[in-house]
């Protein structure tokens, strides 16, 4: 990622109003987030997806507009690279906050961000 496409992207995550559930808290402007209270070690494109999920809370997301808004517009990266960042980031936070999956796909199209306990996915 060049310099001039990552200052955009972070000027773009930085315009996201902050998330807090009680137990994961994400501050787009200061580029951080939390689990249970522990800053979480994220890279810039895990924070920037996570960030980019969280915008579109509860909407699928398509792996094409993840990479046009991970790595910048025009970029050539490989949806598997989508499916293997998102992959990190959704370890890191089970990790971090277990018992609440934030991160779902839907097969096929992308991924979207909303935060449901495991006892959920039991109904």
């Amino acid at each position: 990622m060049g310099a001039v496409s990552r200052r955009r992207l972070l000027q773009e995550i930085a315009e996201v109003p902050d998330f807090d559930d009680g137990r994961l808290t994400i501050h787009p402007q200061r580029f951080l987030a939390y689990g249970d209270g522990r800053p979480l070690d994220l890279s810039v494109r895990e924070l920037v997806l996570l960030v980019e999920l969280r915008r579109y809370f509860g909407r699928t997301r398509t792996r094409g507009e993840l990479v046009e808004a991970v790595w910048g517009e025009g970029e050539q990266v490989s949806s598997r690279a989508v499916d293997t960042l998102v992959a990190r980031l959704r370890e890191k936070l089970e990790k971090a906050v277990p018992g609440v999956a934030y991160i779902h796909t839907n097969h096929g199209i992308g991924y979207g961000f909303d935060p449901q306990s495991d006892a959920e996915w039991d109904d």
